[in-house]
């Protein structure tokens, strides 16, 4: 495998807890009483340069179990390929059956990302929340001019193509390029990030170094706070309240875990098997 930068979502489970999933790593289902076209959002944030050396993710499915004060509350699995000078990523989230007698949702997202920079290619949300159907195309040309095209449930259709004369990313890249960097303690780092229909301003900010036990074994960890912004809401404000994001210290950059606090106690995701390409395709 090559030395070269990648790794990571942040998506989400349930309505909204991943990062990521993840996210990534990640965007939340965000209200606001008038709204801003994306395009016509103005925000600086900087352009980081992929640390080199700092990620060697492992390629191959990663599962995850998330979960509601103890109780299963459904499951993601994370699917991360090299193909040529792309990272593919694949995704899929679901409640478990006993949430989904009140609320049932089934997530899929594919990406493509750059392997040299970690800038978007394409990407692709589909989302199922009870019967209401969502599906969401992003397409980020190379002089940074980003095409969308959302459809809801009833066939309405909202498109954009514009130029946001800043470094914009989907949350998949944004999650991959945060992963990639050097992190300290007390650092922060900013990224505007659009999911197709609102562009949001990602803080992430590292609060601890620390070790977990995860799956049985004890790793060293980053914890990372974020704030996400709605830049498209009139009266934008942090929607994420006490979440943390665990990542592996190590060069694997491995997420391990996310934890967000809701109105009555939190949500948890945790990291509970990697399997190789090679075991997972034989199966």
């Amino acid at each position: 495998m090559k030395r070269v930068n990648k790794l990571k979502l942040r998506n989400k489970v349930g309505a909204r807890a991943f990062l990521l999933c993840g996210a990534f790593f990640f965007a939340a289902a965000l209200l606001g009483a008038k709204e801003t076209p994306p395009d016509q959002v103005v925000v600086s944030t900087p352009s980081y340069t992929p640390g080199i050396d700092a990620l060697e993710p492992n390629l191959g499915q990663y599962r995850y179990r998330a979960s509601w004060n103890g109780v299963p509350a459904g499951t993601i699995t994370l699917t991360l390929n090299r193909r040529g000078n792309d990272y593919h990523i694949s995704t899929n989230a679901q409640t478990a059956r006993v949430i989904d007698i009140f609320y049932k949702l089934r997530f899929h997202a594919e990406a493509r990302v750059s392997a040299a920079t970690f800038h978007p290619k394409r990407s692709l949300y589909v989302t199922r929340a009870n019967s209401r159907r969502k599906k969401t195309q992003m397409t980020f040309l190379p002089g940074g001019e980003i095409s969308s095209r959302r459809k809801g449930s009833s066939g309405d259709v909202r498109s954009y193509t514009f130029n946001p004369e800043n470094l914009t990313l989907d949350p998949f890249s944004a999650a991959f390029l945060a992963l990639s960097l050097n992190w300290e303690v007390g650092q922060t780092r900013r990224f505007d990030t659009f999911n197709g229909k609102s562009r949001y301003l990602i803080e992430l900010t590292a609060v601890d170094k620390t070790h977990i036990t995860v799956n049985g074994t004890r790793r060293e960890a980053f914890v990372i706070s974020p704030e996400v912004t709605d830049l498209t809401d009139s009266e934008p404000s942090n929607k994420l309240h006490g979440a943390k994001i665990y990542f592996a210290a190590d060069s694997s950059r491995e997420i391990l875990r996310i934890v967000s606090d809701l109105f009555i106690g939190s949500i948890k995701a945790e990291m509970v098997s990697h399997t190789p390409p090679d075991s997972w395709k034989a199966n």
